[in-house]
């Protein structure tokens, strides 16, 4: 069993945590697709393939100017948060400044290379777009830091609030704005931007409404910033590759290939968004459990912990795969557009790519939280690696295939080296008996979606409706009716314990 009388209030609080983190992150991913599949049908291919190259480096700079601060604010916020309230503060502020200067600096950098930065990507309308982006770096970095500083106190309201509500709710209506008022590309690049503006002001707020956060001596500023980024950055460079392995490909994409083919790949890569999201919030309820059940020794509870947790996410993600891999053109038309179901083919191969990775489970998580972060840390650089090889080899092969293929193999190297090393220094692996029962309930859902492909001659958006409907009742009704094993129906009690105490 998962639960056990001395812990249960601490499970339930973990799983509270990863109720309002995925409630979270999937409004936020879901308003964020959503925004994005309208800009593609509104600006067609082309000019999507232009917004899709500037949204990516601002989100590499956007990782890259935090420089892992984000990191270091936890760690030392959650130490003195509910003890010391004026170090509390002095942390925040501090970690902030810093990330704003960075911003800053990356910003003006962007904005003054901007149209060199065209030039090298063969695009030369570029420019103009990553001007407008430019203004919003120093606000991406500062609401990641204050989003972390939220989490430091054990409340994933404020973060979620900032990060996946705001941001994308706000960037979501103001597109809805600029249509109504017959806008241009650069009008949903500007409002894009003002989204992000938007969710730091609302992150200073917060700072000083709900935490009482105050400004700190600027004597004191520079050696608690130098403390802060030297515990930060050892600890980041991992997390730093680890995101830029999800985004690198996309900026191949728009250096080797024309807008149009730009804009398709970054329209099948916003699917891999629900798979991270659903994987990330497991990540987030495990890591504490892990590290707990590791420091008591508790070797029976850390197997429990990472198989279950494995499996879940697995499952959660699974049908949707299956609906991918049926109905690619039906899923890309009806969600994009016509002009997009070209891209069928690429989806399905990155939507296994992203199965790979949900399929490993949170490892690396169990690899960092006892005590091998080195190993993952050597794990992440060979694959990010692999990663830039393979997409600058097949890329100008193959094009969007060619992509597509270098995260399969990416994210076949990331499993395989958790999984290895999982088994080398801890003993086990994050399977059991019941991937069998998941892997034959696969096989019948599979059968009976094809049947439903080969049997019934519907239009695109009612074929998409039937195979969804068939892929989840099917695929839930036979686990369900299969029998949940006894750590399931743990899990499931705590969170429906959590829900109703939230």
């Amino acid at each position: 069993m998962l639960t056990r009388p001395d812990q249960s209030q601490y499970q339930i609080k973990l799983a509270q945590g990863v109720i309002v983190n995925l409630s979270g992150k999937v409004f936020g991913r879901s308003a964020h697709i959503i925004s994005q599949m309208i800009l593609a049908r509104l600006v067609g291919p082309f000019y999507f393939g232009l917004y899709a190259v500037g949204w990516n480096i601002l989100r590499i700079a956007g990782i890259l100017a935090v420089l892992g601060l984000d990191s270091g604010v936890i760690h030392f916020a959650s130490r003195y948060w509910g003890r010391d309230k004026k170090k509390f503060s002095d942390t925040v502020v501090c970690a902030l400044l810093a990330v704003l200067m960075f911003g800053i600096i990356a910003g003006i950098a962007i904005y003054i290379l901007a149209d060199d930065i065209g030039l090298f990507f063969n695009k030369p309308q570029l420019g103009l777009i990553l001007r407008w982006f430019s203004i919003a770096f120093p606000a991406l970095a500062g609401a990641k830091v204050i989003a972390s500083a939220s989490r430091a106190t054990m409340d994933m309201r404020y973060a979620n609030l900032i990060e996946e509500i705001v941001q994308p709710g706000t960037n979501l209506l103001l597109i809805g704005l600029v249509f109504i008022l017959s806008g241009n590309l650069t009008g949903y690049v500007a409002v894009s931007s003002v989204s992000i503006i938007l969710s730091f002001v609302a992150g200073i707020i917060i700072l000083n409404t709900v935490y009482k956060v105050k400004s700190v001596p600027w004597a004191k500023i520079w050696n608690l910033q130098t403390r802060l980024i030297k515990y930060s950055l050892p600890i980041a460079v991992p997390t730093i590759f680890g995101s830029l392995i999800i985004l690198i490909d996309r900026i191949f994409v728009g250096y080797f290939l024309p807008e149009f083919e730009t804009g398709i790949y970054q329209s099948v890569s916003l699917i891999s968004v629900l798979f991270i999201a659903i994987l990330s919030s497991f990540k987030t309820m495990v890591a504490p459990m892990i590290a707990n059940s590791f420091h008591q020794e508790n070797q029976k509870e850390l197997k429990l912990t990472m198989r279950t947790s494995t499996r879940w996410v697995f499952n959660l993600c699974l049908p949707l795969f299956l609906i991918i891999l049926v109905v690619p053109e039906a899923f890309m038309s009806t969600l994009f557009g016509e002009a997009y179901s070209i891209g069928s083919q690429t989806l399905v191969i990155l939507t296994l790519a992203q199965l790979i990775n949900i399929g490993k489970g949170p490892v690396d998580q169990l690899l960092i939280m006892t005590g091998n972060q080195k190993v993952w840390f050597k794990i992440t650089i060979m694959a990010f690696v692999v990663n830039i090889a393979a997409n600058w080899t097949l890329i100008p092969i193959y094009g969007l295939t060619g992509a597509a293929i270098a995260n399969v193999i990416t994210f076949a190297g990331l499993a395989a080296g958790g999984l290895y090393f999982s088994k080398k220094r801890l003993g086990f692996l994050p399977f059991d008996q019941f991937w069998a029962r998941s892997l034959l309930i696969t096989i019948v859902t599979v059968l009976a979606l094809i049947a439903i492909k080969l049997t019934f001659i519907i239009n695109a958006r009612l074929e998409l409706l039937v195979v969804a409907c068939v892929s989840v009742g099917l695929y839930y009704g036979i686990l369900v009716w299969a029998g949940l094993s006894e750590d399931d129906r743990a899990l499931l009690k705590i969170v429906v314990n959590a829900i109703k105490k939230h």
